[in-house]
């Protein structure tokens, strides 16, 4: 019986989107550097300086726009003090919880502080989850101001 990959898994055939216009994004920054390097110094040096001057102006930029990404959205820090104001989460390029652990509790996963304290994050929403599983509005993410007390209902968190 034969079988076909792309028709099993539709990515492997060929680029997705975001992949193409990075592509044409790099392609677009080499040659521009490679045009304007080539106008100031000419020859074969110039295109090759031009283009390794464009290609790391590409890999700046996508740096950028991911820094500015998680500004926006994620959070820096992405776990925020705890409620006592010691405890701190990880830093920008940390993959750990910085002071905070992760334990199950009721069934779900929360992060807890050196001082015992339980909290979730929903999206943009960092709640305490109480000793009965509830959880109490604390903080909220604000793009590019950082966090703030939540003073929304407990109705509105999940």
């Amino acid at each position: 019986m034969k079988t076909c990959q792309a028709k099993c898994n539709p990515a492997s055939s060929g680029f997705t989107l975001i992949e193409l216009l990075a592509f044409i994004v790099l392609f677009i920054c080499v040659r521009a550097g490679a045009n304007f390097v080539h106008a100031r110094i000419g020859g074969a040096l110039g295109w090759l300086l031009g283009g390794f001057l464009g290609f790391v102006l590409f890999l700046v930029g996508g740096t950028g726009c991911a820094i500015l990404r998680k500004l926006a959205v994620v959070g820096i820090p992405r776990l925020p003090k705890c409620k006592e104001g010691n405890c701190r989460g990880p830093g920008m390029f940390v993959r750990n919880n910085g002071d905070y652990t992760s334990q199950k509790f009721g069934g779900k996963y929360v992060y807890v502080c050196r001082h015992g304290g339980r909290y979730r994050r929903h999206g943009k929403r960092f709640v305490i989850v109480n000793d009965d599983g509830t959880e109490t509005p604390y903080l909220i993410w604000r793009p590019f101001r950082g966090w703030f007390p939540d003073k929304a209902s407990a109705k509105e968190t999940h």
